[in-house]
């Protein structure tokens, strides 16, 4: 998997306390609000290319039965030590701990892998049990910026990506859209004007969290509000591996007009 953080990238955009950033708190909540939608009260749930275990912790904190595995060499949270397993991958664990897997999530992962069919595709081989995938991947190409090259990403995706991804996988899209609406005009901005992003992310001290948590209710208010296909900075996917009827050409919530 060639997704693995170097030591420098996890400093910058993972520090210590970052789950406590608006933009990390307004992402889990969404995560959050999806798996809902399709997890069931007995699911199990492996997130792969985990980090730290940040997203793990806070599954299983509103009892979501959550495990974590990451490729590279990162010292888990305390929270969630015994539930993530680092320097490993997917093919590496045992039958039985694969078999008991019906809900795998990738949380801004794919970005990050040159050939996302070829890593993607045999999870359903992998994992007999699989019924859902849920990814989180950044969107938009115009977005391209020094941020997405310092962290090695390969592309931003459209929708029409993500339709193409379930296509090329025999995937049911049961449901995608973008979120970050309001940042992704900002971020539009600095590309319009030139200006680098920042490629570090600074974790809130104690007395800024108030602030991030107020910033981060205003990003879910406007997930919750806003049509899904306005664009936004990043989008969330969920895809069924069962026969649902639904047409992966055009699930709801697809972008109107020419693509």
């Amino acid at each position: 998997m060639d997704s693995a953080y170097v030591e420098d990238q996890y400093k910058l955009s993972y520090p210590y306390h970052v789950e406590h950033h608006w933009w990390h708190l307004a992402r889990h909540a969404v995560i959050f609000y999806e798996l809902k939608k399709v997890i069931e009260k007995d699911s199990c749930l492996l997130e792969i290319g985990c980090g730290r275990g940040i997203v793990t912790k806070y599954l299983r904190e509103r009892e979501i039965n959550c495990f974590g595995i990451e490729p590279a060499s990162v010292v888990p949270l305390q929270e969630v030590k015994e539930f993530v397993r680092s320097e490993s991958e997917p093919a590496s664990l045992s039958v039985a701990e694969r078999e008991k897997y019906d809900v795998i999530v990738l949380f801004d992962v794919i970005e990050h892998i040159l050939d996302p069919i070829a890593f993607l595709k045999p999870l359903r081989k992998l994992f007999p049990n699989l019924k859902y995938v849920v990814i989180t991947v950044p969107g938009r190409a115009e977005l391209w910026s020094n941020y997405d090259d310092f962290y090695g990403h390969h592309r931003r995706y459209s929708m029409k990506m993500i339709e193409d991804l379930a296509r090329n996988l025999s995937w049911n899209i049961i449901h995608r859209g973008y979120f970050f609406h309001t940042l992704y005009i900002a971020i539009w901005a600095t590309i319009i004007l030139r200006i680098k992003r920042s490629i570090k992310i600074d974790a809130p001290g104690k007395s800024a969290r108030n602030i991030h948590r107020m910033f981060s209710l205003g990003q879910i208010w406007e997930y919750h509000l806003l049509p899904k296909n306005i664009p936004g900075t990043s989008i969330i996917a969920c895809f069924s591996m069962l026969a649902t009827g639904h047409d992966n050409a055009r699930p709801r919530d697809a972008e109107p007009g020419p693509r």
